[in-house]
């Protein structure tokens, strides 16, 4: 389950979807990575929304309305992940895209916070480190661009998968969430804590 979401309907409702657009191009499409068979870029814009909306909903057993997405997209573009199939082509003969993991920043009064929503692989491409590796790139961008203290995430107790990525990485369980989905499924919440020491040696 996403955190917050009233306060994201209240966001979108305050700024048009054309500012959106217009203050987050920057961020669009960015390559962060290439490899010999996949390419690892920022969120490309809206025209690309639906296939994100298909991965989540295909995978998750959260499902999302459509302002969610709209929330951690069009506001976050940076943070949001993609993986594509450089050998595989859609329909519009765009590059497939196998994987994404979407978050966004949380600024706190005495704390800045990386958030992780939500990640999917696609079942035909797991097993090839590619959840890893986006979760990996998330985590880097979230240190360097925005010097977050921590990075937070929620899972669901029996994804065993999703527990041992995150804590591969560092994560701990700080917390349970009982009956947190609508599956009634009970939840940790994780999170990676930054120290200073850690973010000025990445910066040099």
């Amino acid at each position: 389950m996403v955190e917050n979401e009233q306060n994201q309907q209240n966001d979108l409702n305050n700024i048009t979807y054309t500012e959106i657009l217009n203050q987050n191009k920057k961020y669009l499409d960015i390559k962060l990575l290439e490899t010999q068979d996949f390419i690892y870029k920022t969120y490309p814009g809206n025209h690309q929304r639906e296939r994100i909306m298909e991965l989540m909903t295909q995978y998750l057993s959260e499902p999302y309305p459509i302002y969610t997405y709209m929330y951690f997209l069009d506001l976050f573009p940076d943070c949001t992940i993609i993986c594509y199939d450089k050998n595989k082509k859609n329909e519009k003969n765009e590059l497939y895209i196998c994987g994404a993991v979407v978050g966004n920043i949380n600024r706190k009064p005495n704390r800045i916070q990386g958030y992780i929503a939500m990640l999917a692989v696609e079942e035909d491409y797991r097993k090839k480190g590619l959840g890893k590796k986006m979760v990996e790139l998330l985590i880097d961008h979230f240190k360097k661009a925005y010097k977050v203290n921590e990075i937070s995430i929620e899972t669901e107790v029996d994804n065993y998968a999703a527990l041992g990525l995150y804590e591969s990485f560092g994560f701990v369980r700080t917390k349970m969430y009982i009956n947190y989905y609508f599956n009634a499924n009970n939840a940790y919440k994780l999170k990676l804590f930054i120290f200073n020491n850690e973010i000025e040696e990445i910066n040099e």
